[in-house]
């Protein structure tokens, strides 16, 4: 069990910052488990460790008790673990032979034995489905006991949240500003933030807003770095020329940009300053037979998790909720899966 019980002292050791639960039945006394840890956290931490062979990153997890919360039975949620970007990236598709070794490995930690191997093998030519192999291995009693108890952590040594706020000058904004848009160069700020980019790093971006709405946007982006959402790309509109496509394509998360609501002639939010889309690739514009970006069409579905999702009930869209902002994937005539708003104040 050498590589279970690492794991287990690296969650046990690394409690600098646990996820906050989320709010969805958290005062429930019967969603609450031994040492006050619910049954359903215990589950996706395990299924982490069972199929990816890693403790959990806070987005991930919150995604993911989100929808244990809603109903998903554990089989569903193992299902997309199984068919999961980075289950692919790391372990191609393995036949069912290489499947069952992964799990002993990361639940057991050590090789299969030749009679549980030809068990499991068996098992699956049956017709039993992997993400209920995945469930047996991650609900044994063996790896319960190793994990069920201990939350997931996510203490990584990163530096703390930064922010610098700049003004902002006609020439910075190049063009996307000119004259007759709603708000000019002195109602703008620049704020200079941490984020994570897609490789996990810590880098500096740069955010264009109304100066009213500023520390909201500080707060969200803090609580994106926190909880360790990364975003790819983190540059001011003037950059694309004020081109909407361009940064969409790019995955360019972006705020200020003096420019008409998509297939309309009023202005946008983001005219105001007071409009931020976020990771637009895996978060979408979806109307009809239009995605925008076309790339992002992969995520329209927004029961499959990647890291950088916008999601109801999950703790980026609780919070931009609570600041009075709305988020567009709430929309009913059409779903904005990047876009956050608010009018001046």
């Amino acid at each position: 069990m050498r590589v279970a019980r690492r794991l287990l002292v690296v969650l046990a050791l690394t409690s600098s910052l646990v996820a906050p639960l989320p709010t969805a039945a958290i005062d429930d006394p019967a969603l609450v488990g031994e040492r006050g840890i619910r049954p359903e956290e215990g589950e996706v931490a395990r299924l982490y460790l069972a199929v990816l062979g890693r403790a959990p990153e806070a987005g991930g997890f919150d995604f993911w008790m989100v929808r244990r919360l809603e109903g998903w039975t554990l089989d569903r949620v193992a299902a997309n673990f199984v068919d999961s970007v980075e289950y692919r990236q790391r372990f191609g598709v393995p036949n069912d032979a290489a499947f069952v070794e992964l799990l002993y490995e990361n639940v057991l930690g050590r090789r299969s034995d030749a009679s549980g191997r030809a068990f499991w093998i068996d098992q699956l030519d049956d017709g039993m489905s992997r993400q209920r192999v995945v469930v047996l291995f991650s609900e044994s009693p063996e790896f319960v006991e190793l994990t069920g108890t201990v939350p997931p952590t996510y203490a990584d040594g990163r530096p703390g949240f930064s922010v610098v706020e700049r003004g902002v000058t006609e020439a910075d904004l190049g063009a996307s500003w000119r004259a007759g848009c709603p708000v000019g160069p002195a109602d703008l700020v620049h704020l200079d933030l941490s984020h994570l980019d897609a490789a996990g790093a810590v880098a500096t971006g740069r955010l264009t807003v109304h100066r009213s709405v500023a520390d909201d946007a500080v707060s969200i982006f803090a609580e994106l770095y926190r909880r360790r959402v990364p975003i790819t790309s983190l540059r001011p509109a003037a950059e694309f020329d004020g081109d909407d496509d361009a940064m969409m394509a790019a995955n360019n998360t972006s705020g200020f940009n003096c420019r008409p609501v998509v297939g309309g002639n009023g202005w946008s939010r983001h005219a105001f300053g007071t409009a931020i889309d976020i990771n637009p690739l895996v978060n979408p514009y979806v109307r009809g037979a239009t995605i925008l970006p076309p790339t992002g069409a992969e995520w329209v579905d927004r029961s499959r998790y990647q890291a950088g999702m916008l999601y109801g009930g999950g703790s980026i869209v609780r919070l931009v909720e609570s600041l009075g902002w709305r988020w567009g994937g709430n929309w009913e005539s059409l779903k904005d899966y990047q876009h956050i708003d608010t009018l001046p104040r």
